[in-house]
């Protein structure tokens, strides 16, 4: 019965991907500009609480730039950019606890490079610490080329 269960369980993955557009996973084809390619392995190098005091949304690409936005209370990280880049998101100021920043997501077109992400707030039940923050968040992501647009996502965490 277990066997026949797992059984079932594959085909359905499979007809699934079949249905829902496996063809976004394959890299984009040549002079296809409207395919995309979702990275689905991100590394966190960083995240808190304490950035800096103003927004930042970068891609970077070299360990000069990082230097220059790294918004970390730490050392900067080593990173390997011959095959790397790196995903530098901070908020600024927030009046209180609560807030964050993750990476949603990644797509890699053939000539930009799409950066979804969500901005976590308190709810209105929530109980947060009454000091300033600074969220940020900093992934490490395989390397692409292209220019970066970021978008956010507002969402309220619920307590």
């Amino acid at each position: 019965m277990r066997v026949l269960f797992t059984l079932s369980m594959s085909l359905l993955s499979i007809s699934a991907l079949a249905c829902t557009g496996a063809r976004a996973l394959r890299p984009a084809a040549a002079g296809d500009v409207s395919a995309q390619q979702p990275v689905a392995v991100m590394r966190e190098v960083a995240s808190g609480t304490q950035g800096p005091a103003v927004p930042v949304e970068a891609l970077v690409r070299t360990r000069e730039e990082l230097v220059a936005v790294w918004p970390g209370p730490g050392p900067v990280p080593e990173v390997d950019f011959q095959r790397e880049m790196v995903v530098v998101i901070a908020l600024g100021s927030r009046p209180t606890g609560g807030y964050a920043v993750r990476l949603a997501s990644l797509l890699m077109f053939q000539d930009s490079i799409v950066v979804r992400y969500e901005e976590l707030r308190p709810g209105p039940t929530c109980m947060t610490t009454q000091a300033l923050t600074y969220p940020y968040y900093v992934a490490a992501v395989p390397r692409g080329e292209g220019t970066a647009r970021f978008e956010r996502q507002v969402k309220s965490v619920v307590c």
